[in-house]
């Protein structure tokens, strides 16, 4: 019964074919190609156990796939490549794309472009395989045009950036915390340096998390501290093996105008317009030198100082005593000088007075620098001459000086005017009405044939 029903069945396909010039049709009166159909086509395998479209032509016969929008055609083009053409712009997958070999390619000297909604992402060069995002022509390797984040997960719990040279040694960047802060290091071994941003500001570390220099927001470094409050803040012993430059000139001198300046700092410092209305002391000008020790404490005006001008060899000595206007008192650069009684000796000289021994009348005698009139205070203890009030004793005076004259103030061998017929004693000098002059204490002894004078000055 099987084989009529199969010779029934072919008959009347055969007798539904139109046939015109070898070609066939189906569903079609007249057939253009050898098959042309007019309906859909199912090929299913429930006959055989497997299906399939086998075209046997020549190299460029193409399977093409046409409607009224166009066609799509599929064919090996020849031993090596496989070709899908279109009329069409563009290919549509509905469905995810898998490669067996994960190989995608542009072909020949195209580069290859990734694009999203019609704009293009990512381009791979195919002259040097530099590889572009968010850059059409990218000039390295990876070229990227917009912000890049990373992310991972290692010690730090967070993402990593590495960067390997040949030689095994790489660079990595990694973001230290929740933060924002940013660690770089370097490795060599198990040796690797930090560099960190966070709130403290830019900090550099070494086999350690923690910061050994930060440099914050107004600029302030820190060693060994992550708040530094001046340019450079240490926290920690500083070794210099060479000089410490800084001040004028790089010389460790700074600038300092007034003497008693609040607030200041310990120093060394110099002006080259000192006056006593900025706390230099009496009769200063021009270029004047100041070594000033300060208290700890910069709240107040505490503090030890050493002056001098460039001009001569004098010193001065104060404490401040937290008053700017504290005065000043000269060290004696002669203290102490002896000389013979029998030698007219000048021995002591400043910018207001001098002091002599006078031989030939044996007067202590003094010349000042200007015209005016000088108090003098006289004690002495002990008298080698007859006829003296007996010791101690005390007397003063008024004694008008004459500007570059000698003016005697003592006599050995009489009473005189006053009646310093004493040597073993100390006088005192002062200018009469003048605050702004120095007080001078003159100590002037006697041990036979010689003389020896100490002379102290005071400043206002």
């Amino acid at each position: 019964m099987k084989p009529l029903f199969l010779v029934l069945f072919i008959i009347m396909f055969l007798f539904s074919l139109t046939t015109f010039c070898q070609n066939v049709g189906i569903g079609v009166t007249t057939p253009l190609e050898k098959l042309e159909i007019n309906g859909n086509l199912k090929i299913s395998d429930e006959i055989v156990p497997s299906t399939a479209i086998t075209l046997n032509g020549l190299s460029n016969s193409y399977l093409t796939l046409t409607n009224a929008d166009g066609y799509i055609s599929l064919t090996p083009i020849n031993s090596g490549w496989a070709h899908i053409y279109s009329d069409k712009s563009k290919f549509f997958l509905a469905k995810p794309f898998w490669l067996q070999t994960g190989i995608l390619s542009a072909y020949n000297i195209s580069n290859l472009i990734l694009q999203t909604n019609g704009t293009t992402r990512m381009t791979v060069l195919a002259t040097n395989g530099y590889t572009g995002i968010g850059e059409t022509n990218p000039s390295y390797m990876l070229d990227v045009s917009e912000d890049v984040l990373f992310r991972g997960n290692d010690i730090f719990g967070s993402g990593s950036l590495i960067f390997q040279g040949a030689g095994g040694g790489y660079v990595e960047t990694k973001s230290n915390s929740s933060s924002w802060g940013l660690v770089v290091r370097e490795y060599n071994s198990s040796d690797y340096g930090n560099i960190e941003v966070d709130a403290n500001g830019f900090n550099l570390g070494y086999l350690t998390s923690d910061a050994h220099i930060t440099i914050n927001f107004s600029g302030n470094v820190g060693i060994g501290t992550v708040s530094p409050t001046s340019k450079l803040h240490v926290s920690g012993d500083i070794r210099l093996t060479s000089d410490l430059l800084f001040g004028n000139s790089n010389n460790r001198t700074q600038t300092k105008e007034d003497a008693g300046a609040f607030g200041g700092r310990s120093g060394f410092y110099e002006t080259s317009s000192a006056t006593a209305g900025e706390n230099w002391p009496v009769g200063s000008s021009n270029y004047w030198h100041l070594v000033d020790c300060r208290h700890t404490n910069t709240t107040n005006n505490y503090s030890l100082q050493l002056a001098g001008s460039f001009n001569d060899q004098k010193l001065y000595y104060r404490t401040t005593q937290d008053n700017a206007a504290a005065a000043w008192y000269q060290v004696l650069t002669s203290p102490r000088t002896t000389f013979n009684r029998t030698s007219t000796t000048v021995f002591y000289v400043d910018e207001y007075i001098q002091f002599r021994w006078e031989s030939g009348s044996s007067d202590l005698q003094f010349s000042p620098v200007n015209t005016g009139v000088w108090c003098v205070l006289g004690y002495y203890e002990s008298c080698q001459l007859s006829g003296i009030q007996n010791a101690p004793h005390s007397e003063a005076d008024d004694y008008s000086g004459t500007a570059g004259s000698w003016t005697s103030i003592y006599e050995d061998s009489s009473w005189g005017n006053s009646g310093w017929n004493a040597l073993n004693g100390t006088f005192y000098f002062s200018k009469q009405n003048e605050s702004s002059f120095p007080t001078y204490e003159i100590k002037f002894i006697i041990h036979n044939s010689k003389l020896t004078s100490v002379v102290r000055r005071f400043d206002p």
